[in-house]
C-alpha cells in the first residue's frame, strides 16, 4: 500500500491530522487535502454538500454525530467529569501541565476534556458510534477484538469515553453550542457482570476489557483521570444511594439491579496499565488510611487497614504477610480482588518503611548537628578561659 493511501485511510478514523513526518522529514503534501487542486476541491465540496443534505434528511434530530466523522456536536453519554490539560507543543518548552483547572475558562495552550459513561444496550447511537471507532484498537492493542455493546449475554456493556472539546473559531450568536465540536481522545470498555453468590457479599463485578488513549494525548494524565473516574463511578452508584442517583441519571446504573459494584478487575492488562493501576490503588488506600486515622476508631473508613494500626515498622510482625481475613476486608474497601489488595498493601508498607528511614536519618542529622554545636561552644569557652 502506498504511503498516500495509508495517510488517507488513517485520516478518516483519527482526530484531524495537522502534520505528517516521514523519516524525520515533514511531508504535509501527503495530507489528503493538500493533494487536490482548486477545481477538485470545489467538486468535492459540491458532492459533500449533497451528501450532507441526504444525511440530514435521514439523521435523527437528537443525534449528536456530525456529518464530519471526526467531530461530534456534543459528547456521547452522561458526563462524569470535566477537566483541562495543557496540550503537547502548546505550552512553553513543550512541557505539559497535568493539574486540574477551571473547566469554564479556556486559553490557547490548553483544552477541555470530558469523561462520559454510555450504555450500549439503552442507546442505539452508542452502539453505532462505538462500532465505527473500535477498529482503532487494532492499531494499538495486539489482542484487540470487536465488542458488541448491545450484547447482554455475558453481562451489561458500558463504555467510558474521553472527548476533547474544540471551541468554535468564530462562534455564532444564534447557537454557540452547535458551533463547538468534540473529538474522541480515548475510551474504556466495561463489562458489568452480576455475581449474586460471591462471598463475602454479592454484587456486580466490573471488568475493564479495553483501554485506549490516542497517541496525541499520551503522557498527559488522561489514563489516571479515567481510572479514577471509574472508581468514583463505582462508589457513586452504590445500591444504598441508587434511588437518588437513578432519578438524576440519563444512563442506567448498576444500582438499578439493587446491587453494589463490589469489584473492578482488569482483563489481561499491559505492563503500563499495571503500573498505573498500582499507583492509583495505592493513592486510594493511603487516602483511606489517613481518613481512618483522622476519624478515630469510630470513623466510617476505619476498615481501611486496622491491621497496620496495631503494629509498628520496627516490629517483626510488620514484615509478615497480611492475614487472609484482613486482606478480604482491604479488597472489599478498595473494590478490587485479593491479589491486587495484597500488592497495594505491600506498596504501602514499603512507603511507610521509607518514611521511617527518612525520619530516622533526619533525627540523627539533627542530633549530630546539636552535638557538634555543643562541642564547638565548649571549645570556644575553654579557649577563652
Amino acid at each position: 500500500m502506498e504511503i498516500q493511501d495509508v495517510v488517507t485511510k488513517i485520516a478518516t478514523a483519527v482526530p484531524p491530522i495537522g502534520s505528517v513526518t516521514l523519516n524525520g522529514t515533514i511531508r504535509n503534501d501527503l495530507l489528503p487535502t493538500n493533494n487536490k487542486s482548486g477545481e477538485e476541491e470545489e467538486e468535492e465540496d459540491g458532492k459533500e454538500q449533497k451528501r450532507e443534505k441526504v444525511d440530514n434528511d435521514d439523521e435523527e434530530p437528537t443525534s449528536p454525530v456530525r456529518n464530519n466523522f471526526n467531530y461530534l456536536n456534543e459528547p456521547i453519554g452522561r458526563v462524569l467529569k470535566e477537566y483541562r490539560r495543557k496540550m503537547k507543543g502548546g505550552a512553553k518548552n513543550g512541557t505539559t501541565n497535568n493539574t486540574f483547572a477551571d473547566p469554564t475558562k479556556e486559553d490557547d495552550n490548553e483544552s477541555k476534556f470530558v469523561i462520559t459513561m454510555a450504555d450500549g444496550s439503552d442507546d442505539p447511537l452508542v452502539a453505532k458510534y462505538h462500532h465505527a471507532i473500535q477498529p482503532l484498537a487494532r492499531w494499538y492493542i495486539e489482542t484487540a477484538d470487536d465488542v458488541d455493546v448491545t450484547d447482554d449475554g455475558r453481562g451489561n456493556w458500558k463504555v467510558m469515553y474521553l472527548f476533547r472539546h474544540h471551541p468554535p473559531s468564530s462562534p455564532t450568536n444564534n447557537n454557540e453550542k452547535e458551533s463547538s465540536s468534540w473529538s474522541l481522545a480515548g475510551y474504556m470498555t466495561l463489562l458489568h457482570i452480576r455475581s449474586p453468590f460471591r462471598k463475602p457479599r454479592p454484587g456486580i463485578i466490573v471488568r475493564v476489557c479495553q483501554v485506549l488513549i490516542l497517541p496525541p494525548y499520551h503522557r498527559a494524565g488522561h489514563g489516571s483521570a479515567m481510572l479514577t473516574s471509574l472508581y468514583e463511578y463505582a462508589s457513586t452508584f452504590a445500591a444504598s444511594s441508587g434511588a437518588a442517583a437513578n432519578a438524576s441519571s440519563s444512563v442506567s446504573s448498576p444500582s438499578s439491579t439493587g446491587m453494589d459494584i463490589i469489584e473492578i478487575n482488569v482483563e489481561d492488562p499491559a505492563p503500563a496499565f499495571v503500573a498505573l493501576r498500582d499507583c492509583i490503588d495505592f493513592r486510594r488506600f493511603a487516602s483511606a488510611k489517613r481518613a481512618s486515622t483522622n476519624n478515630g476508631d469510630g470513623g466510617p473508613n476505619n476498615n481501611a487497614d486496622p491491621y497496620l494500626s496495631k503494629i509498628k515498622v520496627t516490629d517483626k510482625e510488620y514484615y509478615r504477610p497480611v492475614p487472609e481475613e484482613m486482606l478480604t476486608e482491604i479488597a472489599d474497601s478498595l473494590r478490587t480482588n485479593k491479589s491486587q489488595a495484597r500488592i497495594v498493601h505491600e506498596i504501602y508498607k514499603l512507603s511507610e518503611v521509607e518514611s521511617w528511614k527518612e525520619e530516622l536519618l533526619r533525627t540523627n542529622n539533627n542530633n549530630n548537628n546539636n552535638h557538634h554545636n555543643k562541642s564547638s561552644n565548649h571549645s570556644q569557652h575553654s579557649t577563652g578561659s
